[in-house]
């Protein structure tokens, strides 16, 4: 079994990560709320518990 590595991911990712995950959906309302609300989270959640 093949172990990843913990990535901690910021608001200031949040351009790249759609970009990646879901092209077709504009990023800024969710930077625009990552402004006002805490964002933070890990590989874990964007690879294995998102529904993208």
């Amino acid at each position: 079994m093949h172990k990843k590595h913990y990535v901690q991911l910021t608001k200031s990712m949040i351009p790249e990560l759609f970009k990646r995950r879901c092209p077709t959906v504009d990023p800024e309302p969710f930077v625009a709320a990552a402004h006002v609300f805490p964002m933070r989270v890990n590989n874990h959640v964007t690879e294995n518990l998102i529904d993208w």
